[in-house]
C-alpha cells in the first residue's frame, strides 16, 4: 500500500450523504485496483465500492478482493452484454459502416456506457456516486462534494475537442468557460443524475419498451455518428458528459486538481509516491501497467517527470480552456 493516511470519518459526505464507489476494470487492472481501494478506504472510512466487470473475470475479481469487505463485483451483463452493445452500434452506424477502426474502438465507448448506465441504475437521494478510473490510484484525500453537490475539479492541460463538440451537439450548448474534466473520476450527486437523465432524454428519447443501458448506449453511439460521422478515434468522454452537465445544472468555479497520467517506466515505491504526493500531485494513473508490471520506477525518470508536469500544471495556459 502506498500510503498511510490518518483514518477520517469521511463515509457521511458534508451534505449527510452517504459515498458510495465504483469502477469498471478488466482483470489487468487488479493490481492497481487493490491499491487504490485500500487507500480509498482510509480516506472514506471504508465506503461500499462496486466493480463491473466482464462475466468471465467476476471470479477473478471475486477471489482476488476477497479480503475487502466493502467491495462487490457485478458482471457487465447486468447492465447490457458486449454482443447486445455491438449490435446497437452496428444499427446506428449505417453512415460509418463499422469501418475496421470503429470496431477496435467499441470497447473503448462501451466502458464508458456501462459507467453511465451504473450511474442512472444507482443513484439514490441519500448516495452521492464517484466514479474511479480502474488504473487509477489516490494519494491524497479529495472532498467529492460539498452542501450543495459534486465538487468540480478540472485539468488545465487536458482538452480533447472532439468531446466537446459531442457534448454540444447533445446539449445544444455549452458553459461559457470550463475546464477540461479528464480528471480520472467523476462525482454525481442525485440531482445532478436526475438532470443529466434529463437532459440525455431530451437529446434522445427512449424507445417504448428499452431498457436504461441499451437507451445510454444508442443516445451516446447516434450522437456520437450524427456529430463526427464516425466512431473511429476519441470521440466522447463520460467524465466531460458528467461534468458539463453538472456545471450547467448549478454554475460555480472548478479547482485545479494535478495529477500524473502515464509517463510512467515502472511502478513507484511508497517513498516515491509519497515525493509524488508532497509535490501536490493528488493521484496516479497507471495507463501502461502492462508494460511496466514487474518493474520499478527509475528516480532520474522520475525526477524528471515530475519537474516537467510540476512545471507545466501550474504554467500551462490552454487556449481552449475558454470558448
Amino acid at each position: 500500500m502506498y500510503l498511510e493516511p490518518e483514518i477520517e470519518e469521511r463515509l457521511i459526505a458534508s451534505n449527510g450523504k452517504r459515498i458510495a464507489f465504483f469502477s469498471v476494470s478488466l482483470a489487468v487492472n487488479i493490481p492497481t485496483l487493490i491499491i487504490a481501494i485500500s487507500n480509498i478506504n482510509q480516506f472514506n472510512n471504508n465506503p461500499p465500492f462496486t466493480i463491473v466487470c466482464p462475466d468471465s473475470e467476476v471470479t477473478q475479481f471475486e477471489v482476488a478482493f476477497a479480503n475487502l469487505k466493502n467491495v462487490r463485483i457485478e458482471s457487465e451483463n447486468l447492465f447490457l452484454a458486449f454482443d447486445e452493445f455491438c449490435d446497437i452500434a452496428a444499427n446506428v452506424s449505417i453512415i460509418d459502416g463499422l469501418s475496421l477502426k470503429s470496431i477496435a474502438r467499441l470497447s473503448w465507448y462501451y466502458q464508458q456506457v456501462l459507467k453511465i448506465a451504473f450511474l442512472f441504475r444507482s443513484h439514490t437521494p441519500s448516495v452521492n456516486l464517484v466514479m474511479w478510473d480502474a488504473d487509477t490510484i489516490p494519494l491524497d484525500h479529495i472532498e467529492f462534494f460539498d452542501g450543495n453537490g459534486a465538487v468540480l475539479y478540472g485539468s488545465k492541460v487536458e482538452f480533447h475537442r472532439p468531446y466537446f463538440a459531442t457534448l454540444n451537439s447533445l446539449f445544444g450548448c455549452l458553459p461559457e468557460s470550463y475546464l477540461a474534466f479528464t480528471i480520472q473520476f467523476f462525482a454525481c450527486s442525485y440531482i445532478e443524475s436526475l438532470y443529466l437523465l434529463k437532459k440525455l432524454r431530451n437529446a434522445c428519447a427512449p424507445f417504448e419498451c428499452e431498457n436504461e443501458p441499451r437507451w445510454v448506449a444508442r443516445a451516446i453511439l447516434s450522437n456520437v455518428i450524427s456529430t463526427h460521422k464516425t466512431l473511429e478515434g476519441a470521440l466522447f468522454s463520460e467524465q466531460e458528459l458528467v461534468g458539463i452537465a453538472s456545471l450547467m445544472y448549478r454554475p460555480r468555479s472548478q479547482i485545479v486538481l494535478r495529477y500524473l497520467r502515464g509517463g510512467f517506466k515502472g511502478l513507484l515505491s511508497e517513498r516515491q509516491a509519497k515525493i509524488v504526493r508532497l509535490m501536490g500531485f493528488r493521484h496516479i494513473s497507471y495507463e501502461n501497467l502492462g508494460q511496466i508490471s514487474g518493474r520499478r520506477q527509475p528516480w532520474f525518470a522520475l525526477v524528471a517527470y515530475i519537474t516537467k508536469e510540476f512545471i507545466r500544471q501550474r504554467m500551462f495556459y490552454s487556449p481552449l480552456w475558454h470558448k
